[in-house]
């Protein structure tokens, strides 16, 4: 199975709970014979455009992007955290060239509050793990 797994933040730059427990679940699947690739979200800011980075493997056989987003649309105040249109279109982007039979959302933070609907509408399966309160804080 192809699997795109999305989290917050990945373990080799940030360390967090879901970070790592993401990046042990990934190498759990990839050593069961699925195609992962682990996308990461980062507090990290560009000055420049959002874009998708590869990264070093947060687990062996796993490839692993970062999401760096540019600069925040502005009159959203916090919630320009969770929503950006051109981070929205580089999710899309990565489910389209991924091509995931299963989009697995670990956490949303530094992503986008559209990612269900973007796995969805690329026509995956999607699932959602809530680790913390996050969501309805």
């Amino acid at each position: 199975m192809k699997i795109l797994m999305a989290v917050n933040q990945l373990p080799s730059a940030e360390v967090g709970g879901v970070g790592l427990f993401s990046a042990h679940l990934a190498g759990a699947l990839s050593l069961a014979g699925h195609e992962l690739l682990l996308l990461g979200g980062t507090e990290q800011e560009s000055g420049g455009a959002s874009r998708l980075e590869p990264v070093e493997p947060a687990a062996p056989g796993v490839r692993t992007m970062r999401l760096v987003r540019g600069a925040r649309p502005r009159g959203l105040g916090v919630l320009g955290g969770i929503i950006n249109p051109a981070v929205d279109a580089l999710l899309e982007q990565a489910i389209r060239e991924h091509a995931p039979d299963l989009v697995h959302i670990q956490h949303t933070l530094q992503l986008s509050a559209r990612l269900t609907s973007i796995g969805i509408q690329a026509g995956a399966a999607v699932v959602a793990s809530v680790h913390d309160y996050w969501p309805i804080c």
